[in-house]
């Protein structure tokens, strides 16, 4: 594992710097720091961990999917390893954990809502912000002064409002209980802290990390280089996550953790990750490491059973039966596929485009979304003139709803947002194995286009 050691030795007094991402190798990174070690803990698919008490608290990434309801999971460690676990169905895409002193607190941007959890996993309070399904994009939470805040791309009222243009400073922190803005004119921000008489808050789209006074001003800022997500503080340092490139086809560039000095901001290294995204920097007490690393493995007996069939699984004995096939990099001639869309010709912007797609998988390999090159339905728009050249829509990516052997065929729905400027354009439906290449690149009888006329949404 790489660190580059700039001018300090990091000193965390007795505590692990935890770190959960995501990609190339692995669907879920958890990794601790100490020092100059980086060492991987597990591949769970981790969103928020934060100490409480005795325990330590670790939500799991959740996202609903075609026939698959979301099902939240929060695992509880001592410093033997999982004590509890707790299934929380209410829980779509948690994107943060934060104690209060009295309950567990997660945001879920993909139902606009902000849960509070009793040490027990039990749902004790929820608020939901205005619109539908993902419009705000509340994905942050911190408590200063009795309140709790919470930060979030914009106040929009329908699913994905913020995605038409993220460059727009409409990005918030606001007290959850009034829904007054403390901070405004962001930029898709995360991790808003309140330390040292201000806000400290990553502004991930331009990829800086500000310091805002109680009038709003702002007081410093750096640039990170990259979405800067994921934000720790101790009494020395303070600690960036910088995510690498989400759909790069190119060589996957890795997440950093940018190390500042808290009085100065001054540079002091820069720990290159195994991920390509980083969730979310935690800072834990040095004990729970032995019980993070052990997770469920607490039953010797147990365990030593669990071993022999990993053992024999490696090897291959009982590989086909098991069916543990990864996604690896595809050759030209085995991306082929044929694509059938069906949508509506005429949106409104802002308003969504309801999509049926048929994907019929014509070559030689099951496609599955699965790392470490998970297969996704991408999309582009191409405006047709001038004025709509630059659509300014963030492309999503979407999960097949399950594998796809050769031969088969999948139809499922999916909802796009829509460019924020009227006009007519096509839209370029594709597979894409991430890290590698668009099936319509390799050959363009792999895609399919439609034409759409976006109407001005009426005043």
């Amino acid at each position: 594992m790489e660190f580059e050691r700039l001018s300090c030795s990091l000193s965390l007094d007795g505590d692990i710097l935890l770190a959960a991402g995501e990609g190339p190798e692995s669907a879920g990174w958890l990794l601790a720091i100490e020092g100059d070690t980086v060492e991987k803990i597990d591949s769970l698919y981790s969103s928020g961990i934060v100490n409480a008490g005795d325990r330590l608290y670790r939500v799991l990434c959740t996202r609903a999917r075609p026939k698959f309801p979301a099902t939240g999971e929060l695992l509880v460690y001592d410093e033997l390893g999982v004590i509890d676990y707790h299934r929380i169905d209410c829980l779509d895409d948690p994107h943060a954990l934060i104690y209060d002193g009295e309950h567990l607190v997660t945001p879920c941007p993909a139902v606009n809502t902000i849960f509070w959890l009793g040490l027990d996993g039990v749902v004790k309070r929820a608020w939901t912000a205005p619109g539908t399904d993902d419009a705000w994009h509340v994905n942050g939470v911190h408590v200063h002064g009795g309140k709790l805040y919470a930060s979030a791309f914009g106040r929009f009222g329908e699913n994905y409002g913020w995605s038409h243009d993220m460059h727009a400073p409409v990005g918030i922190i606001f007290d959850v209980e009034s829904q007054t803005d403390v901070v405004s004119g962001l930029c898709c921000p995360h991790d808003p802290l309140h330390i040292d008489g201000g806000w400290l808050v990553c502004n991930s789209r331009p990829g800086d990390l500000l310091f805002i006074d109680e009038s709003g001003s702002i007081v410093r800022k750096v640039n990170m280089g990259g979405w800067a997500r994921g934000l720790a503080v101790s009494e020395k340092y303070i600690f960036v996550g910088v995510s690498g490139e989400r759909h790069s086809t190119g060589p996957p560039t890795h997440a950093i953790i940018a190390v500042l000095d808290r009085k100065n901001w001054t540079p002091l290294a820069r720990i290159k990750l195994p991920c390509i995204e980083l969730f979310t920097l935690s800072l834990a007490p040095r004990k729970f490491l032995r019980g993070l690393h052990r997770g469920f493995r607490t039953n010797a007996t147990r365990v030593s059973g669990q071993d022999r069939e990993e053992m024999f699984r490696a090897v291959g004995s009982i590989h086909s039966q098991w069916g543990f096939t990864p996604m690896d990099a595809m050759l030209p001639d085995d991306c082929r596929c044929v694509m059938t869309v069906r949508a509506a010709g005429e949106v409104l912007t802002g308003a969504g485009l309801a999509v049926e797609v048929e994907v019929t998988n014509c070559g030689p390999v099951t496609l599955l979304t699965a790392p470490p090159h998970p297969i996704h339905l991408g999309y582009r728009w191409l405006g047709l003139d001038a004025r709509t050249a630059d659509p300014q829509v963030d492309y999503l990516r979407f999960q097949l709803p399950q594998a796809l052997a050769p031969g088969g065929k999948l139809k499922w729905d999916v909802r796009l947002p829509t460019p924020s400027i009227s006009g007519s354009y096509d839209i370029a439906f594709s597979l894409v194995q991430e890290w590698v290449a668009w099936f319509d690149e390799r050959n363009s009888a792999n895609g399919c286009r439609i034409r759409v006329n976006v109407q001005q949404t009426a005043s």
